[in-house]
């Protein structure tokens, strides 16, 4: 009986040794296969992709909320969250160069209208330059149109042919276009852009002497005149049409006149850097919402990014 008993106990030790055994090797071996392998064949596997320049911006849709006049809104919100920079990406199969932007504009000044969607909001986007440090925030491209009455207390050139105010968020800058013909586009001597040192404000007069600090304009083409600028400390292009009716500030923009050619000091690109496929990087962004903007929504404005194959 005694012999008999420690049998059964060495047994039961002796299998759960064994099972305890087959459980750690187990544990061990994720990639054994499930099925005994009798035999394997395999076969090549082969693709060539197409070429194809394609790049994405992410959000579609930024929504920059409310705010008063003269705020600079600094996040927006997208897909549930608030962002402050958005994403550009190169979804095709070429190395990309050359990103620059284009953005929606008023056709006419929407000052002066009390109509909220005379205003286009993505007239007002600032970017931070790719190769800037970073909260330096410029204009892509914003149009702003002659001031709808005269600024009684600005001195002006002799020759002024139109005035108004470059609206960047909570600073103003005013500006004259001197022109001895009529034709704002740099065809004659004395073509000239002046802009104001000193930013207005409701609290602060500012730079309201234009009679210096003249830009010269030179001549694009019959329509354009561009003249290199520099407001509240920034350098940027300032596009002149030739009957005097508007200026654009950009910065961002080779489609603008005079971004190629070098008539303005800077061709519009937003970065040159090669962009190789499946690569990305993140911009920047703010909205700078004008003095005067008409109480509701501003017309739903575009974000448009572009860029050429390397």
């Amino acid at each position: 009986m005694k012999t008999t008993k420690g049998l059964k106990t060495m047994t039961g030790v002796l299998f759960a040794l064994t099972v305890a055994a087959v459980l750690i090797t187990g544990a061990g071996n994720d990639a054994q296969a499930a099925y005994v392998v009798n035999d394997t064949e395999s076969a090549t596997v082969s693709v060539t992709i197409s070429s194809i320049a394609m790049i994405d911006l992410t959000p579609a849709s930024m929504d920059f909320g409310s705010a008063n006049p003269g705020t600079n809104i600094t996040t927006y919100t997208a897909m549930a969250i608030t962002l402050d920079q958005f994403q550009v990406e190169n979804v095709g199969s070429t190395n990309l160069t050359n990103v620059w932007f284009n953005v929606t504009q008023p056709t006419s000044s929407p000052f002066g209208t009390g109509s909220n969607d005379s205003y286009n909001a993505a007239n007002y986007i600032a970017l931070n330059g790719s190769a800037e440090a970073p909260g330096t925030f410029k204009l892509i491209d914003m149009i702003e149109y002659p001031h709808p009455t005269d600024i009684v207390y600005l001195t002006l050139p002799a020759n002024t042919e139109a005035q108004g105010r470059f609206h960047l968020g909570p600073k103003e800058y005013f500006w004259a276009l001197n022109s001895s013909d009529a034709d704002c586009s740099g065809n004659a001597a004395g073509d000239s852009i002046m802009v104001g040192t000193v930013a207005h404000d409701p609290d602060t007069t500012g730079d309201i002497d234009l009679s210096d600090n003249q830009a010269t304009i030179d001549q694009v083409d019959a329509s354009n005149g561009v003249a290199n600028v520099t407001v509240g400390g920034d350098t940027y292009c300032a596009q002149v049409a030739s009957d005097c009716g508007s200026v654009r500030l950009y910065r961002f923009n080779a489609d603008a006149p005079g971004a190629a050619g070098g008539a303005c000091q800077f061709d519009g690109r937003y970065s040159a850097t090669i962009l190789t496929p499946g690569d990305s990087y993140a911009a920047g962004i703010q909205l700078f919402v004008p003095y005067g903007a008409a109480v509701g929504a501003m017309t739903t404005g575009t974000l448009t990014v572009l860029a050429t194959s390397a």
